[in-house]
């Protein structure tokens, strides 16, 4: 299925322990460079669609094992980015969460509309492509995350 679930990518991911990432994009590639970019802050795993980010996001929250990050990209097919991140909001209210995973919302789409949209449906913030790692890991610290110590 995904990068994040082969045999290398379970071994690179340690434990489990540390906190825990998801991806939603429709781009293969970026779902790997942002695999990649985000395991230095814990585990990641990752979604093609909407529709499959919020059914694992569901599970994590079943599970007692929500994700501390979210990563959305806006433009996908069918279930896009706004839609996604409001229907993950809607999960965590459904349960007793005790911290709401922090949202960031990536794409190319750099108008104030689409921002303050990103905003309202519940992004906690919002990151405009093309951007480089050391960008994307300092809005990822700026969300709470930290780096993860190298075993």
């Amino acid at each position: 299925m995904d990068a994040a679930e082969t045999p290398e990518a379970a071994a690179a991911a340690g434990d489990g322990t540390g906190p825990r990432i998801l991806v939603i994009d429709d781009d293969p590639e970026m779902r790997l460079l942002l695999e990649v970019a985000l395991s230095a802050f814990g585990t990641v795993e990752t979604a093609e669609d909407g529709l499959v980010g919020l059914e694992l996001y569901r599970n994590a929250l079943r599970g007692s094992r929500p994700y501390a990050l979210v990563c959305c990209d806006v433009q996908m097919p069918g279930m896009d980015g706004h839609q996604t991140v409001l229907a993950l909001r809607r999960a965590e209210s459904h349960v007793s969460a005790n911290q709401p995973s922090r949202i960031l919302m990536l794409t190319a789409l750099s108008d104030r509309s689409h921002v303050q949209r990103a905003i309202a449906v519940g992004c906690d913030s919002y990151l405009v492509k093309p951007f480089g790692p050391d960008q994307l890991a300092e809005r990822v610290r700026a969300l709470g995350m930290v780096e993860q110590q190298a075993a």
